[in-house]
């Protein structure tokens, strides 16, 4: 099999329809969905068990709750995928996702990085808010990735795993997992496992996902008193691997430690 979508889902009844039809609809046919219920208590649940029913390429695992990672590193053991996409289950990908993708793997990279769009979600309608678009495509090696990695950061495209393909193998190799109960950043956290033992990458111009925004409706909008603790944690694991990996990048990641206290506070 050639790709695998892996998607948390909790309490996202409202947005989870539409995020299964845009893998459903991919126009290239060779992939896996996993969907991790991880203990939802509306209607989500029962949503996937019957898209499960329908669709032999969708498999549902339920758990009970235990946030985005310990869902996506079970979504990670069941994978079979060449590569692996996570997606978000309010977001959703572009039909042509997967058939562009086909024709970036084709150096066989560790990973691949790609452009993406940032929605908005009001009132069970999406509007296109802006793009994000790679300022370079092609296949770079490490060295050439450690460069502008500053650059990539400022234009919001090192932190999600959602704008991102994983060579499934790779990341067994490097036994790179989701940190246990974080919830803030942890996608950072894994993917810097992935940028300092990579060898070679592949950026891709092309939009492919549309991330969701939602306002003062975001559990992410929501205060939680352990959101110090995940930032502060995140923080030193991240500033641990730039310290080897890229030091250069360091000042930049101290002023983000500073703005996302500044952003809990607030």
């Amino acid at each position: 099999m050639r790709f695998s979508f892996i998607m948390p889902v909790y309490q996202c009844e409202k947005y989870l329809v539409t995020s299964i039809q845009s893998v459903m609809s991919q126009t290239y046919f060779d992939w896996e969905l996993i969907l991790i219920d991880d203990g939802s208590t509306d209607s989500s649940p029962a949503i996937c068990d019957a898209f499960a029913e329908k669709d032999a390429r969708i498999h549902v695992l339920h758990q009970n709750n235990k946030g985005p990672s310990a869902a996506r590193n079970e979504g990670l053991k069941a994978a079979v995928g060449e590569y692996v996409l996570f997606i978000d289950s309010d977001d959703i990908f572009e039909s042509d996702a997967l058939s562009i993708l086909c024709e970036q793997i084709t150096s066989a990279p560790e990973l691949v990085v790609f452009s993406y769009v940032q929605d908005n979600w009001k009132d069970g309608e999406r509007t296109q808010l802006f793009e994000r678009i790679l300022p370079q495509s092609g296949v770079i090696d490490a060295t050439a990735f450690c460069d502008i990695y500053t650059i990539l950061s400022g234009g919001y495209f090192i932190n999600p795993v959602w704008n991102k393909a994983y060579n499934r193998a790779f990341l067994r190799k490097i036994e790179a997992l989701f940190p246990d109960g974080i919830s803030a950043s942890e996608d950072l956290v894994f993917n810097m496992q992935v940028f300092s033992q990579m060898k070679k990458v592949v950026l891709c111009d092309k939009a492919l996902y549309h991330y969701t925004v939602h306002g003062d409706d975001s559990l992410c909008g929501r205060f939680r008193s352990s959101r110090f603790a995940d930032v502060q944690y995140v923080y030193e694991k991240v500033l641990d691997a730039l310290a080897v990996w890229n030091p250069d990048a360091l000042p930049q990641w101290r002023n983000q430690f500073l703005l996302d206290i500044s952003v809990t506070v607030n």
